[in-house]
């Protein structure tokens, strides 16, 4: 995107406006993201209002032009819906002949919630935090939370006041579906159909009267926010992490450089076994020399919700890897969180290769017991292989990568 004699151009095309912009950012990455379109816009700048898991405490507001807030990922709260209510009053706020700048990358969802009047927000919270612990993908549950919002789903951009809606989206989605990203609320969307995945997954039995009334008092609706001047842009994807990863591999000693198929809607066991033929599989077929293996996705892990949970999808799928691969040759094996938070923050994912043969062996029992109790994080903190660290501000999938030397 970029500002120019006063007109705004998304990806070298023109959108003719001289209008006032009035920023809206949520999501993982919406601080950087926040900075760099307040930047960019200078003179232009009206309004903004920023939403973000982060502390904001090196963030200054300007004055009653902007308002920046703290909320929760990857689970509602309280704060969601202070929020939620805030990006209301914020869209409904715009002037007619302004612009509105929605900054978005993944985790909106939980950042910005504005239930349904039928139900409370406590209601909504243990209904959604239970099928995500039933490991329904996330595409497939971003339908029910739509159903369930009066702000997901385009609906945000049915209530905005200003005629114009610019989006820059940050993707973290697995096909980059745009209406899918922090549940597409300021994009048009062709389809809300939470009656399907309900079906799909036999989830009926999970939902409370209510909340079962109003699925189905949604039911199927097609077109939101169609008649609305929006334009969208994505400005990041993970494609351009790989990109960046695999021209500087010569540099780290690489001779190649190898993408897999992404990973999603799968279990870990699942996964394990994908990961397993295809490192096998590219091994067999890699020259000599040193090589590395890409992988992306967000694999599911279906849990039975106790205090005594502590891990993240990384971890538990790198214990799993420990459990099953052991090839003959040289390996590094790690499973990251680019948003730097892999459910547990201050640990990005885990980490395996061929040097940690022996202490593996030596706590099988244990690794195994934690896998099957869902507490991952301990075995990988007995083993030393966490991957540490802050929360990064941004947010492009989970990656899977392998590295080997074949001799």
């Amino acid at each position: 995107m970029s500002v120019k004699a006063g007109e705004i151009f998304l990806q070298g095309e023109s959108i003719q406006s001289n209008a006032k912009i009035n920023i809206l950012a949520y999501g993982k990455a919406s601080k950087l993201m926040y900075k760099a379109g307040r930047e960019l816009v200078g003179e232009k700048f009206r309004s903004g209002l920023l939403i973000s898991h982060e502390a904001l405490v090196d963030m200054e507001p300007m004055g009653e032009k902007e308002e920046f807030l703290e909320s929760t990922h990857p689970f509602i709260t309280e704060k969601s819906l202070k929020a939620g209510t805030a990006v209301k009053r914020f869209a409904e706020s715009c002037d007619k002949d302004d612009v509105l700048l929605a900054l978005v990358s993944g985790g909106g969802s939980a950042m910005v919630a504005l239930p349904i009047n039928e139900i409370s927000l406590e209601e909504k919270i243990v209904f959604i935090t239970e099928l995500m612990h039933l490991s329904v993908p996330e595409r497939e549950l971003t339908q029910i939370k739509k159903a369930l919002s009066r702000l997901k789903g385009g609906k945000l951009a049915e209530l905005c006041a200003a005629e114009r809606i610019v989006n820059c989206i940050l993707s973290d989605e697995r096909n980059h579906s745009i209406s899918a990203i922090s549940s597409g609320m300021t994009v048009s969307n062709d389809l809300i159909d939470p009656i399907a995945v309900m079906n799909q997954y036999d989830l009926w039995n999970f939902a409370p009267a209510n909340i079962q009334s109003a699925l189905k008092a949604h039911g199927t609706r097609r077109n939101i926010a169609t008649d609305k001047s929006i334009h969208t842009a994505i400005v990041g994807s993970r494609e351009d992490l790989i990109s960046t990863i695999t021209e500087s591999a010569s540099g780290f000693g690489f001779d190649s450089v190898v993408q897999i198929p992404t990973l999603h809607s799968c279990t870990p066991e699942e996964a394990t076994n994908i990961l397993m033929r295809e490192y096998e599989e590219r091994y067999q077929d890699a020259k000599p020399g040193k090589h590395l293996v890409l992988g992306t996705g967000e694999v599911q892990v279906k849990v039975e919700p106790t205090e005594d949970i502590k891990g993240g999808r990384n971890q538990h799928l790198t214990a799993l890897m420990m459990l099953s691969f052991a090839p003959t040759f040289d390996f590094s094996f790690c499973a990251v969180a680019t948003d730097g938070v892999d459910y547990l923050e201050g640990v990005h994912g885990a980490v395996f290769d061929s040097s940690m043969g022996d202490i593996v062996t030596e706590n099988r029992e244990f690794i195994r017991n934690c896998v099957r109790e869902q507490n991952t994080f301990r075995a990988h903190k007995r083993l030393g292989s966490l991957l540490e660290g802050d929360k990064t501000g941004t947010n492009l999938s989970d990656f899977f990568l392998f590295s080997f030397r074949k001799t």
